[in-house]
């Protein structure tokens, strides 16, 4: 006799069953969104460690032109982000809007993050209004970021260079024919 979770009473659901792969698509994502959250409050207590235990050991990390480009590797990530954060007296993450689709072990997500950051040197605040692009993979012990682009829709107060959110149009005029209105 097998256990009760491998035997559909009658009326239920059998393993495998659209019901499993329902609720497991459910329990995946909740888990990304976890990771994902966790990683905006570590950046805000500083905690480079934490954060890196959200990147899979040959992460790739891409905040853009002025900080960087790409970089890869856990350790890597580790270190960038414990010196790199130091500017900052204090930061807060906020993360919306967030996408997630499943492929088994392995799952792609955009996020959109609102962060402020105070600067420790006594310059004016800074603000970056962005997108979280996450190439996610799932580890023996828990979901990853095996690759995280930062795109910038805009920022305020931020003296370096940004890899942009691709627009359908240019915002110097609407596209021929659109009258402008909505």
């Amino acid at each position: 006799m097998g256990s009760p979770l491998s035997e559909a009473p009658e009326g239920g659901h059998a393993p495998g069953s659209a019901l499993e792969e329902r609720v497991r698509a459910i329990e995946d994502r909740t888990a990304i969104l976890a990771m994902l959250h966790q990683y905006c409050a570590m950046v805000d207590r500083l905690d480079a460690h934490a954060i890196a235990q959200c990147f899979t050991e040959d992460c790739v990390l891409d905040f853009g032109p002025g900080l960087g480009g790409e970089q890869q590797g856990r350790a890597l990530v580790e270190h960038i982000l414990a010196t790199g954060l130091r500017r900052y007296a204090a930061t807060s993450h906020h993360l919306s809007n967030a996408t997630i689709t499943l492929a088994g072990d392995r799952a792609t997500g955009v996020s959109h993050v609102l962060a402020w950051h105070r600067m420790a040197d006594g310059k004016p605040d800074a603000w970056l209004f962005g997108q979280y692009h996450d190439r996610f993979v799932r580890e023996p012990d828990r979901w990853r970021i095996a690759e995280r682009r930062l795109l910038a829709a805009g920022e305020i107060g931020f003296p370096v260079a940004w890899a942009m959110i691709p627009r359908l149009f240019r915002p110097d005029g609407p596209p021929e024919g659109d009258s402008g209105a909505f």
